[in-house]
This record gives C-alpha cells, structure tokens and sequence, in this order.
C-alpha cells in the first residue's frame, strides 16, 4: 500500500427485500467531490458492492483503509449486510465492534450512512478514533447531499468536524430533511476539530508539526518501542503530562498523586494500544 494515498473503503449492502436505495448515486456523488478538490489526486476511492457478512474482514484487510464508509440499511443495534444470498445478515453491535477493531490500527474513520446506525456509532467509537453515524431514518436523497458534502470538506483540508458540520449545514441548504439524523462521536482523547486527512499519509503518518528526525520515523506499534519513542520525544514530565492530559484525558484521570514518571507511562500503556499512543505521537512536534 502507497503510504503517501488516503484510501477510502466504500462498502454497501442493499439486500433483495429491503427498500432499493441509490447506493450507486451516493458513490458517484462523493467520488465526484473528492476529485473536485485539492487533496483529490492523494485519495484512493474503493467501492464493493453487495458486502457480506464473510467479505467483511478480507476487505479491511486487503485495502487497510484510513476511512470506511457504509451505506444502506440500518436497524436499532444492526447494520444490514448481504449474506452472500441476496439476503440481509444482521452486523449486531458487539459482531461490529470487534469486526472493526481488526482495522483500528489503520482505521480513523468510519461513517455509517445507514438509518438508526448511532448505537452501532457509539459501540465503535470505543476502538476507532471518529465515527459518524445516524440517529434516526435517513432519506436517501439527504444521506447522497451529506455524504457529497462531507469528503469535499474532508478533501479541501477541513478537519472532520468542520466537514461535519458543513454537511449538514449543506443539508438545509438543499432543502433536504434530517439535518440534525447525523451525529458524530471520538473515543476518549480524541478530538474530530484537530484530525485532517492530509496527517494520515507520508513518512510519519501525520505530524502537526515539524518533521521528525530519522531515528523516531517508523517506530513499531509495540509496547517496547513506543515506550523509547516516548522517553525520546517527550523528554520533560510536563511534555509527558501534558500530551496524556491533550489526548487522553480518561488516562490522566487515573493520574494519582506520587506517582511516578515510570508508573504513569506503565498505566498508560495498559489502557491503551501502542497503535493509538503512536498516532498521537505523531500529532505533535518533536521536541
């Protein structure tokens, strides 16, 4: 995979009982504003139609998206896939949510444009950085409007809440019904005002801030390794503190007085995955 590309993993599932929906009309309409837009020529687009329930693990797998995005039905705590049959195969939550922390590594967002998906959302929120889902029915001409609105944000360098929030702004704009049915949810630390596509690809998978030396590119998402590149990057307590503080403040929480710098960096591995503290790590400057 090209480290330099955002790829988008586009998956559907419309199975032969349930109402039709213009899946092929939404595609083409985010397909078009991704290519309108600056970003446009770094974004790979992948589209698989009619997902079943057994493609699900080998897609994510083989595409290692930074964005997966799912349209078609939805029902309260499912999403609808194909069985392989033409018939639906209900993604229940607790299915969901391990399914998809298979990809939390790679993954930062996932957008479920499917009705009555924000259970499903907030379930997955817990192993992915920004999830968006649905609180209610969605019409499919609204879902077509937000979905097309959202990558031209996300595509023209806004971060994921101001693509957010532009859609369904756009929502209203067009006409359209539902613009408050999309809701967007972040696992614990993680903040969708500072999270850009363009920080998703090159040599150090994103850093806000200056490029970072040779010896920190490329660390392992290991304990071990992501332990050095703390000690190393964050040489101060108070950088220490404050990065915890800044992206995950459930950890500082815990943070008890007397504890050490040690002790501290042990409770922070053990309550999250070395994958999550590395992205972080490359979110802010080297110091």
């Amino acid at each position: 995979m090209d480290d330099n590309q955002i790829r988008i993993l586009f998956l559907s599932a419309n199975p032969r009982k349930d109402k039709p929906l213009d899946l092929q009309g939404e595609y083409s309409e985010i397909d078009t504003a991704i290519s309108e837009t600056k970003l446009g020529e770094q974004i790979q687009l992948y589209p698989r139609w009619k997902v079943s329930n057994e493609q699900l693990l080998d897609h994510f797998l083989r595409y290692q998206p930074h964005i997966i995005h799912f349209s078609g039905h939805g029902t309260d705590g499912s999403l609808i896939l194909d069985d392989g049959e033409g018939h639906e195969w209900q993604l229940d939550r607790a299915t969901a949510r391990a399914a998809f922390k298979t990809t939390a590594g790679k993954t930062r967002l996932v957008v479920l444009n499917a009705c009555l998906s924000a259970d499903v959302a907030q379930v997955l929120s817990e192993v992915i950085d920004c999830v968006i889902g649905m609180s209610q029915e969605m019409f499919d001409d609204t879902s077509i409007v937000f979905s097309g609105a959202l990558y031209r944000g996300l595509s023209e360098g806004l971060s994921i809440r101001q693509s957010f929030d532009r859609a369904r702004t756009q929502i209203n704009l067009a006409g359209k019904v539902g613009s408050r049915t999309p809701i967007i949810l972040t696992k614990p630390g993680m903040d969708a005002r500072r999270m850009y596509l363009s920080d998703w690809v090159g040599p150090t998978g994103g850093s806000s801030g200056p490029p970072l030396p040779s010896e920190l590119r490329n660390t392992p998402a290991d304990r071990p390794s992501v332990r050095a590149r703390i000690q190393v990057q964050l040489r101060l307590d108070a950088d220490f503190d404050g990065f915890v503080l800044d992206h995950f403040p459930d950890v500082h929480r815990r943070f008890a007085g007397g504890m050490d710098r040690t002790q501290k960096t042990n409770l922070l591995l053990t309550l999250k995955e070395p994958a999550e503290i590395l992205a972080a790590l490359h979110r802010i400057p080297s110091q």
